[in-house]
Order: C-alpha cells, then sequence, then structure tokens
C-alpha cells in the first residue's frame, strides 16, 4: 500500500508555496536601482522559485506514517515550529534597530539551536552567513540592507 502525504506536509507544502507566491508578486513591485551592479528581482525570485519547488514535493511527495520509534525520538515537534517562527517574527522587528549583521547573527544562532546544531557548529555560522550576506549584496551587487538606527546614531 503507497504511503499517503503525511497532512502536516500537506499544510508545510501549501505555505511554502504561498509564501513564495507572495514573494515572486511582491517582487515585482521593486523599483529597478540605477546603481545596482544587476537585478536586485533576481535572487528574491529564484529563492521563491526553490521555495514553491519544496513546498511542491513536500505536498505531492510520500513518506510512510511515523513510527513509534520516530515519536519517542521527538520527530513531532510542533512547539519548534512556533519557536521559528517567533525567532522569524523577532528578525522582521529587529531589523530596523540593529541592522541585517546584529540582528541576522541572532536569527540564524536561533534556528541552528533550534535544530539541535552543537554551539561549536552553531556560533561560526550564526556570523559569517549574515556578515557574507551583507559582503555579497550590499558591497559587491550594491543593494541597500538595512544597517540599523543604533549603528547610525553611533556613526553621527
Amino acid at each position: 500500500m503507497p504511503a499517503l502525504a503525511r497532512p502536516g506536509d500537506l499544510v508545510g507544502g501549501a505555505i511554502l508555496i504561498a509564501v513564495a507566491t507572495v514573494v515572486w508578486r511582491q517582487s515585482g513591485t521593486w523599483p529597478a536601482p540605477a546603481d545596482v551592479a544587476g537585478n536586485p528581482v533576481v535572487m528574491p525570485r529564484a529563492l521563491a522559485g526553490v521555495m514553491a519547488l519544496v513546498g511542491l514535493v513536500l505536498a505531492l511527495g510520500r513518506r510512510p506514517p511515523p513510527t513509534d520509534e520516530d515519536e519517542a525520538a521527538g520527530e513531532h515537534r510542533p512547539l519548534h515550529t512556533v519557536y521559528g517562527l517567533v525567532a522569524t517574527a523577532l528578525l522582521a522587528v529587529l531589523l530596523t534597530p540593529l541592522g541585517l549583521i546584529p540582528a541576522g547573527i541572532l536569527y540564524v544562532l536561533a534556528l541552528q539551536r533550534l535544530v539541535g546544531a552543537p554551539w561549536r557548529i552553531a556560533v561560526p555560522f550564526a556570523v559569517a552567513i549574515p556578515i557574507a550576506i551583507w559582503l555579497i549584496f550590499a558591497t559587491a551587487l550594491h543593494v541597500p540592507l538595512p544597517a540599523g538606527d543604533i549603528w547610525g546614531f553611533l556613526r553621527s
């Protein structure tokens, strides 16, 4: 008997597809800045495409039902989903006052620890990823990213 899609996979896939659709449509409303070395819409649309593809695979894919060992091992962690949503909401709130790098460090660190990454792995990645994003987009591509009100106040 073929395995059926899990209800959580269907919901998760639908959410990913919906978010990808919003990102795709919203990125089309951005004005094209003259000083950017490339089209700033390419990256969000590429990420939206990957997100939609993952959502389709999740929604259409079939996995066997969880076993008792899976449940005992903690595979079903709905509270972790809530923690991830709270961390993402905090990132959105902290971007303006802190800027991308400090808020990104906190966000990546929270997500790394949420999925069980050890501190020795989580901290270097949490520091490196937002800095790499800043260097690529703000420095190389001249895409404006939030620097943060606190840093602007300290520089003036």
